[in-house]
């Protein structure tokens, strides 16, 4: 009849409507489960890069929109379990990237994900060339046996006659460079590219990958008109290979540097060094980067560039059976012919012979040698000024307009806020802190317009964020007052030259 019809058609509308709330209420669930699913990858991805600022860089220095956008190996290392998982998964898409180019197979130092994950890519600064990964070619190591050899010193720490603690171990690990001769030159900017067509998951558009495609074989190409040209110091012609690699190291910084201050990158100069030796950049003051770079490398590397002085004045044949490894202090851990690999520091170690490799025989002891009479000792040297390392600290929350006024005026920190302390050059005190208890004391110029500064200064009560007005009021300071502030005089410094802001 009507009625059961009716009635029917009642029931199965409730037991529609039942169904509808019953998969609503399993979808809901479903949903809350995928979010929590990928919030708990999200905060795992953040771990391992130390915060959203370093995984929002990774995106721009890959020039990728998002996290979803990155190649499969980032994806990898992020679910990686350790440093030492990471750098395998880093060693093996290297092997892939190598074989699917048809070229050697570059290796990594231990750490280098860790570094590309956790750090800026570039030097963070001029006296600290032990820093970086990606964008410094003093950590880019292609000799299959040199790695081999620093990962042996990596793991030094765990041999029984060794006192070395994991806080020293940690240190060495991050103070290893990589010294290039120019006949090795092609080998090491080759590394480069595999690397960062690596990280890029084969992107040959990259404009970092760009470049180094086509900058690999120019240096060799132009290897004589290097050499003669003539060079400030002389006697820095046996490390022209290292002059190069402070030239590359600075050309990348500034790419880098761009994508942490979001601001337009340059344009990478495919002709660098190039240009200058054939006389086509108008340059007439040379190539060689005005940096503090060469000092510090002087100073806190000696005996290992001294070792690879030697070594370059060889004749190349020599080169193919040389294995020598020089033992004893961090300041001369491993060198070779064409490469060297120098660690940094100003400590020792606790005994005599650091680590000597099993496939070197042991030297046959040597004759002892007639000793001439000894001259009156020399008054002893006065004592050396010890390096003092500072802690940089980073002002993620930059405003870039304000980055491109200070830029303008080619001022140099130091010298305005000198000024502006002493009232020097009609120049006024610079605004005050809007952080409470401070509001009496100077803003942190650095920290404002270079958008960096370090944990020691004296201002470190304003390494805040700053509002709008505040930014707006320093400003105007800067366009008022910096440019009446003359440029000081560089001083050269440890062997190498002052940068402009220091």
């Amino acid at each position: 009849s009507w009625a059961a019809a009716a009635s029917q058609v009642q029931q199965m509308g409730a037991m529609a409507a039942a169904q509808d709330r019953h998969n609503a209420v399993a979808l809901e669930q479903l949903n809350f489960m995928k979010n929590q699913k990928a919030a708990e990858k999200l905060s795992k991805i953040l771990k391992v890069t130390q915060g959203a600022p370093q995984l929002d860089l990774i995106c721009r220095m890959l020039l990728k929109a998002n996290l979803q956008d990155l190649p499969k190996l980032w994806r990898d290392l992020f679910d990686a379990k350790d440093t030492t998982a990471r750098d395998e998964i880093l060693n093996r898409a290297l092997r892939e990237t190598a074989f699917q180019e048809r070229l050697e197979v570059p290796h990594i130092m231990p750490g280098t994900a860790d570094k590309l994950l956790q750090a800026y890519w570039h030097m963070v600064s001029a006296d600290e060339p032990e820093t970086g990964s990606a964008c410094n070619p003093f950590q880019w190591c292609p000799a299959k046996r040199m790695a081999k050899d620093a990962q042996d010193t990596a793991k030094i720490y765990s041999k029984g006659n060794i006192k070395v603690t994991a806080e020293e171990q940690k240190a060495l690990e991050k103070s290893t460079l990589f010294f290039c001769h120019l006949d090795h030159m092609e080998n090491l900017i080759r590394h480069g590219y595999l690397l960062w067509l690596t990280l890029t998951g084969g992107d040959k558009a990259h404009p970092v990958v760009k470049f180094l495609s086509e900058y690999r074989g120019k240096i060799g190409g132009n290897r004589d008109r290097i050499e003669r040209f003539p060079l400030r110091d002389s006697s820095d012609r046996d490390i022209i290979g290292v002059l190069i690699q402070i030239k590359l190291a600075k050309e990348l910084e500034g790419w880098s540097r761009a994508q942490v201050m979001k601001e337009p990158a340059p344009i990478l100069n495919g002709d660098l060094i190039i240009d200058v030796v054939t006389d086509q950049s108008g340059n007439s003051n040379g190539w060689e980067p005005w940096t503090s770079t060469l000092g510090t490398i002087k100073a806190d590397y000696g005996e290992s560039l001294k070792v690879f002085r030697s070594a370059g004045r060889r004749p190349a044949t020599w080169g193919l059976q040389d294995d020598l490894t020089v033992v004893g202090t961090l300041t001369d851990n491993v060198s070779r012919f064409g490469m060297v690999s120098a660690v940094g520091g100003n400590q020792t170690w606790q005994d005599d012979v650091s680590h000597i490799p099993e496939e070197i025989a042991p030297r046959a002891p040597a004759m002892p040698r007639a000793r001439a009479p000894r001259a009156p000792a020399p008054a002893p040297a006065p004592p050396s000024r010890e390096r003092t390392r500072t802690t940089e600290v980073i002002n993620w929350a930059t405003d870039a307009d304000l980055g491109r006024t200070w830029k303008n005026s080619s001022a140099q920190c130091g010298a305005v806020k000198q000024a502006a302390k002493r009232g020097e050059h009609e120049v006024p005190p610079l605004p005050k802190s809007s952080v409470a208890g401070h509001t009496s004391d100077p803003m942190c110029l650095n920290w404002s317009v270079l958008h960096k500064c370090n944990a020691e200064c004296i201002e470190a009560y304003d390494h805040v964020e700053q509002s709008a007005e505040k930014k707006e009021e320093l400003k105007k300071w800067v366009l008022e007052h910096a440019s009446k502030v003359p440029a000081r005089q560089r001083r050269r410094r440890r062997g190498g030259n002052q940068a402009a802001n220091e």
